[in-house]
């Protein structure tokens, strides 16, 4: 009996670990100015090296991967910044996970040549990416409020043809007019 008191004990104190582990890092989680701004700048960098690779014509099949991965794995801090939905939750969550594989695999491969940066590079880059995995997790594990329901958080809006905008127009007349 007192084994299962043991494992009780013992799993309630890892949900207490992790509770203060996700309270700390809700209070420090940036608002959304921050969220953008990262957003912004992780697309410059992104733009700026995927454009100077191809100009460069040297780039394998994995790396046109992995930038494709990044190019997606962006849209997730455009959306948290924007209280935006974009895909589905469960979309991201199992995105997020694929962008940590490609990224493994990325650096494990033989012609990888992640391992020849220099070290000040190689710690701009864990500062770059740092924002940009923590956004892609709280976008799909911790953002409810952007999750939760059609009036608290918007879809970006399907385009409107100009036939149905007239409608809409002239439906908005008909009523101010009544």
């Amino acid at each position: 009996m007192q084994s299962a008191d043991t494992a009780l004990h013992e799993g309630l104190a890892f949900r207490l670990e992790a509770a203060k582990f996700y309270l700390v890092l809700d209070r420090y989680i940036p608002p959304r100015v921050w969220w953008l701004a990262a957003a912004t700048l992780l697309t410059l960098v992104i733009g700026w090296a995927m454009s100077a690779a191809v100009d460069s014509g040297a780039m394998s099949v994995p790396e046109w991967i992995r930038g494709l991965v990044l190019c997606i794995g962006v849209l997730a801090l455009w959306g948290l910044g924007f209280r935006w939905r974009l895909f589905n939750r469960s979309f991201w969550r199992y995105f997020l996970v694929l962008d940590i594989g490609t990224c493994i695999i990325e650096v494990l491969t033989p012609e990888a040549n992640v391992r020849s940066h220099s070290p000040g590079l190689v710690v701009f880059l864990i500062m770059i990416y740092t924002p940009y995995y923590l956004g892609m997790y709280q976008y799909g594990f911790r953002s409810d409020d952007i999750w939760r329901s059609e009036s608290r958080a918007r879809r970006i809006p399907p385009p409107r043809t100009s036939q149905v905008a007239t409608e809409q127009h002239n439906q908005t007349k008909r009523d101010r007019e009544e």
